[in-house]
């Protein structure tokens, strides 16, 4: 069973998830990098 606070905690955590990637993904942009996804987004709504 989840509770309220696990859901309200995962929310948080892919939003700040998105939140980083959107800032590194701004600043680090370049030829030849690459950004590595720590928390994939494709498992967004996982169960």
């Amino acid at each position: 069973m989840v509770s309220e606070l696990d859901i309200k905690h995962l929310q948080l955590i892919r939003a700040n998830v998105s939140n980083f990637i959107k800032d590194c993904s701004g600043k680090y942009d370049k030829t030849g990098t690459s950004l590595l996804d720590i928390a994939p987004q494709e498992h967004l709504g996982a169960k």
